[in-house]
Protein backbone atom coordinates (compact mmCIF):
# COMPACT_ATOMS: atom_id res chain seq x y z
CA UNK A 1 0.00 0.00 0.00
CA UNK A 2 1.71 2.99 -1.17
CA UNK A 3 0.33 7.23 -0.59
CA UNK A 4 0.63 10.17 -3.06
CA UNK A 5 4.48 10.30 -2.02
CA UNK A 6 5.44 6.77 -3.50
CA UNK A 7 6.61 5.27 0.15
CA UNK A 8 4.85 2.25 1.23
CA UNK A 9 2.50 2.52 4.63
CA UNK A 10 2.61 -0.55 6.06
CA UNK A 11 5.66 -0.63 7.74
CA UNK A 12 3.98 1.98 10.06
CA UNK A 13 1.27 -0.40 11.43
CA UNK A 14 4.26 -2.45 12.88
CA UNK A 15 4.95 0.06 15.55
CA UNK A 16 1.36 -0.49 17.04
CA UNK A 17 0.14 -3.26 19.10
CA UNK A 18 -1.84 -6.33 17.09
CA UNK A 19 -5.00 -5.81 18.89
CA UNK A 20 -5.44 -2.03 17.46
CA UNK A 21 -6.38 -3.52 14.26
CA UNK A 22 -9.70 -5.18 15.58
CA UNK A 23 -10.42 -1.78 17.14
CA UNK A 24 -13.93 -0.33 15.11
CA UNK A 25 -14.07 2.77 13.02
CA UNK A 26 -13.45 5.18 16.03
CA UNK A 27 -10.48 3.80 16.57
CA UNK A 28 -9.48 3.92 12.46
CA UNK A 29 -9.30 7.70 12.77
CA UNK A 30 -6.61 7.79 15.38
CA UNK A 31 -4.59 5.20 13.41
CA UNK A 32 -4.46 7.61 10.60
CA UNK A 33 -3.58 10.49 12.18
CA UNK A 34 -1.00 8.74 14.19
CA UNK A 35 -0.16 6.86 10.59
CA UNK A 36 0.37 10.77 8.77
CA UNK A 37 1.40 12.56 11.72
CA UNK A 38 4.33 9.29 11.64
CA UNK A 39 4.49 9.78 7.84
CA UNK A 40 4.90 13.15 8.41
CA UNK A 41 7.36 13.09 10.26
CA UNK A 42 9.23 10.28 8.30
CA UNK A 43 9.24 12.21 5.33
CA UNK A 44 9.83 15.26 7.35
CA UNK A 45 13.11 13.90 8.63
CA UNK A 46 14.07 12.05 5.54
CA UNK A 47 13.69 15.55 3.44
CA UNK A 48 16.14 16.58 6.38
CA UNK A 49 18.50 13.72 6.05
CA UNK A 50 17.96 14.71 2.12
CA UNK A 51 18.55 18.58 2.80
CA UNK A 52 21.61 17.44 5.36
CA UNK A 53 23.09 15.32 2.37
CA UNK A 54 22.53 17.89 0.08
CA UNK A 55 24.30 20.40 2.24
CA UNK A 56 27.08 18.07 3.30
CA UNK A 57 26.99 17.42 -0.89
CA UNK A 58 27.41 21.07 -1.41
CA UNK A 59 29.92 20.98 1.47
CA UNK A 60 31.41 18.26 0.03
CA UNK A 61 31.53 19.87 -3.54
CA UNK A 62 32.67 23.56 -1.84
CA UNK A 63 35.49 21.66 -0.18
CA UNK A 64 36.66 19.76 -3.46
CA UNK A 65 36.11 23.32 -4.86
CA UNK A 66 38.42 24.43 -2.41
CA UNK A 67 40.60 21.54 -3.20
CA UNK A 68 40.51 22.65 -6.09
CA UNK A 69 41.12 26.37 -5.85
CA UNK A 70 44.01 25.37 -3.39
CA UNK A 71 45.45 23.12 -5.77
CA UNK A 72 45.17 25.83 -8.26
CA UNK A 73 46.65 28.24 -6.70
CA UNK A 74 48.95 25.71 -5.77
CA UNK A 75 49.39 24.89 -9.14
CA UNK A 76 49.59 28.59 -9.69
CA UNK A 77 52.40 29.39 -7.14
CA UNK A 78 54.50 26.24 -8.49
CA UNK A 79 53.91 28.15 -12.19
CA UNK A 80 54.81 31.55 -10.36
CA UNK A 81 57.92 29.64 -8.79
CA UNK A 82 58.35 28.20 -11.95
CA UNK A 83 58.35 31.39 -14.25
CA UNK A 84 60.50 33.21 -10.80
CA UNK A 85 62.99 30.19 -11.65
CA UNK A 86 62.57 30.70 -15.43
CA UNK A 87 63.49 34.56 -14.87
CA UNK A 88 66.41 33.69 -12.40
CA UNK A 89 67.94 31.11 -15.07
CA UNK A 90 67.44 34.22 -17.70
CA UNK A 91 68.49 36.44 -15.59
CA UNK A 92 71.98 34.23 -14.72
CA UNK A 93 72.32 33.47 -18.59
CA UNK A 94 71.87 36.91 -19.47
CA UNK A 95 74.74 37.55 -16.57
CA UNK A 96 76.80 35.07 -18.40
CA UNK A 97 76.02 36.52 -21.43
CA UNK A 98 77.10 40.02 -20.12
CA UNK A 99 80.68 37.81 -18.20
CA UNK A 100 80.96 36.13 -21.76
CA UNK A 101 80.35 39.93 -23.66
CA UNK A 102 82.70 41.00 -20.64
CA UNK A 103 85.45 38.51 -21.05
CA UNK A 104 85.32 38.90 -25.22
CA UNK A 105 85.50 42.82 -24.37
CA UNK A 106 88.64 42.11 -22.39
CA UNK A 107 90.46 39.29 -24.70
CA UNK A 108 89.47 41.94 -27.37
CA UNK A 109 91.35 44.52 -25.35
CA UNK A 110 94.34 42.19 -24.36
CA UNK A 111 94.64 41.98 -28.64
CA UNK A 112 94.69 45.16 -28.85
CA UNK A 113 97.03 45.74 -26.45
CA UNK A 114 98.97 43.03 -27.80
CA UNK A 115 98.76 44.15 -31.22
CA UNK A 116 100.15 47.55 -29.67
CA UNK A 117 102.91 46.04 -28.32
CA UNK A 118 103.78 44.21 -31.64
CA UNK A 119 103.47 47.73 -33.35
CA UNK A 120 105.41 48.94 -30.98
CA UNK A 121 108.11 46.64 -31.07
CA UNK A 122 107.93 46.66 -34.97
CA UNK A 123 108.88 50.49 -34.47
CA UNK A 124 111.22 49.70 -32.18
CA UNK A 125 112.84 46.88 -34.74
CA UNK A 126 112.84 49.80 -37.11
CA UNK A 127 113.85 52.18 -35.01
CA UNK A 128 116.41 49.47 -34.42
CA UNK A 129 117.21 48.76 -37.95
CA UNK A 130 117.31 52.95 -38.72
CA UNK A 131 119.77 53.48 -36.41
CA UNK A 132 121.79 50.55 -37.44
CA UNK A 133 121.82 51.58 -40.88
CA UNK A 134 122.76 55.08 -39.35
CA UNK A 135 125.50 53.38 -37.51
CA UNK A 136 126.52 51.77 -41.01
CA UNK A 137 126.10 54.77 -42.86
CA UNK A 138 128.23 56.50 -40.13
CA UNK A 139 130.85 53.49 -40.25
CA UNK A 140 130.63 54.04 -43.92
CA UNK A 141 130.86 57.71 -43.85
CA UNK A 142 134.17 57.27 -41.31
CA UNK A 143 135.35 54.74 -43.78
CA UNK A 144 135.40 57.23 -46.59
CA UNK A 145 136.72 59.87 -44.31
CA UNK A 146 139.72 57.03 -43.50
CA UNK A 147 140.06 56.44 -47.44
CA UNK A 148 140.10 60.38 -47.77
CA UNK A 149 142.82 60.47 -45.12
CA UNK A 150 144.85 58.05 -46.20
CA UNK A 151 144.38 59.56 -49.83
CA UNK A 152 145.62 62.58 -48.47
CA UNK A 153 148.27 61.22 -46.56
CA UNK A 154 149.46 59.27 -49.88
CA UNK A 155 148.89 62.48 -51.40
CA UNK A 156 151.28 64.79 -48.65
CA UNK A 157 153.71 61.55 -48.85
CA UNK A 158 153.29 61.84 -53.23
CA UNK A 159 153.75 65.78 -52.54
CA UNK A 160 157.04 64.87 -50.30
CA UNK A 161 158.41 62.86 -52.42
CA UNK A 162 158.23 65.01 -55.02
CA UNK A 163 159.58 68.07 -52.86
CA UNK A 164 162.49 65.86 -52.18
CA UNK A 165 162.79 65.20 -55.96
CA UNK A 166 162.69 68.74 -56.57
CA UNK A 167 165.37 69.27 -54.11
CA UNK A 168 167.17 66.64 -55.03
CA UNK A 169 167.42 68.30 -58.50
CA UNK A 170 168.02 71.47 -56.80
CA UNK A 171 170.78 70.34 -55.42
CA UNK A 172 171.79 68.28 -58.88
CA UNK A 173 171.43 71.40 -60.60
CA UNK A 174 173.49 73.40 -57.60
CA UNK A 175 176.29 70.55 -57.54
CA UNK A 176 176.24 70.96 -61.14
CA UNK A 177 176.15 74.72 -61.32
CA UNK A 178 178.97 74.40 -58.86
CA UNK A 179 180.89 72.04 -61.14
CA UNK A 180 180.66 74.41 -63.87
CA UNK A 181 181.86 77.12 -61.95
CA UNK A 182 184.64 75.14 -61.12
CA UNK A 183 184.98 74.12 -64.73
CA UNK A 184 184.74 78.12 -65.30
CA UNK A 185 187.69 78.85 -62.65
CA UNK A 186 189.60 75.78 -63.93
CA UNK A 187 189.48 77.46 -67.38
CA UNK A 188 189.88 80.95 -66.24
CA UNK A 189 193.01 79.72 -64.27
CA UNK A 190 194.21 77.67 -67.49
CA UNK A 191 193.80 81.17 -69.16
CA UNK A 192 195.78 83.04 -66.41
CA UNK A 193 198.25 80.41 -66.90
CA UNK A 194 198.49 80.63 -70.65
CA UNK A 195 198.44 84.43 -70.36
CA UNK A 196 201.23 84.09 -67.39
CA UNK A 197 202.92 81.73 -69.90
CA UNK A 198 202.56 84.39 -72.54
CA UNK A 199 204.12 86.64 -70.90
CA UNK A 200 206.84 85.11 -69.79
CA UNK A 201 207.29 84.45 -73.33
CA UNK A 202 207.11 88.15 -73.85
CA UNK A 203 209.55 88.86 -71.14
CA UNK A 204 211.72 86.59 -72.32
CA UNK A 205 211.61 87.65 -75.91
CA UNK A 206 212.10 90.77 -74.81
CA UNK A 207 215.28 89.45 -72.77
CA UNK A 208 216.37 88.34 -75.71
CA UNK A 209 215.75 91.42 -77.33
CA UNK A 210 217.53 93.50 -75.41
CA UNK A 211 220.66 91.29 -75.22
CA UNK A 212 220.84 90.46 -78.65
CA UNK A 213 221.73 94.33 -79.46
CA UNK A 214 224.29 94.39 -76.41
CA UNK A 215 226.21 91.53 -77.76
CA UNK A 216 226.00 93.11 -81.19
CA UNK A 217 227.88 96.26 -79.89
Amino acid sequence: MHDHTGYSTLPFFSFFPSNERCLPALHESRILIRAKSFSHHYYTTRQQQQQQQQQQQQQQQQQQQQQQQQQQQQQQQQQQQQQQQQQQQQQQQQQQQQQQQQQQQQQQQQQQQQQQQQQQQQQQQQQQQQQQQQQQQQQQQQQQQQQQQQQQQQQQQQQQQQQQQQQQQQQQQQQQQQQQQQQQQQQQQQQQQQQQQQQQRQQQQQQQQLTIPFINH
